[in-house]
């Protein structure tokens, strides 16, 4: 029983990792797109392939898109260590 309570701790706590660092990865790449920290090397064969049509399409949308993204898995990583609390200080198994 004690395993069980543990293994579903464990599995909130990697959720909690995995979404907190997909969301500050969807921050970094808002905030690169404006300080130019990093560059993006270039795939020809990929972008001339499909996004090149859709490009004019959806880049106004871009920065709104990362920045809903990358709250909505900063929220997600809050609720997922949230429940590994909770399930580790009260032994409950609820997934």
């Amino acid at each position: 029983m004690a395993t069980d309570i543990q293994d579903v701790a464990d599995k909130w706590a990697q959720r909690g990792v995995y979404f907190f660092v997909m969301g500050v990865g969807a921050f970094f790449v808002y905030f690169n797109e404006s300080y130019g920290w990093v560059r993006i090397p270039e795939y020809i064969r990929l972008s001339d392939f499909w996004f090149d049509p859709i490009e004019p399409y959806i880049q106004p949308y871009l920065p709104s898109v990362v920045m809903v993204l990358g709250a909505i898995l900063l929220a997600s990583s809050c609720y997922s260590f949230y429940r590994y609390a909770k399930a580790d200080s009260t032994g409950s198994s609820a997934v």
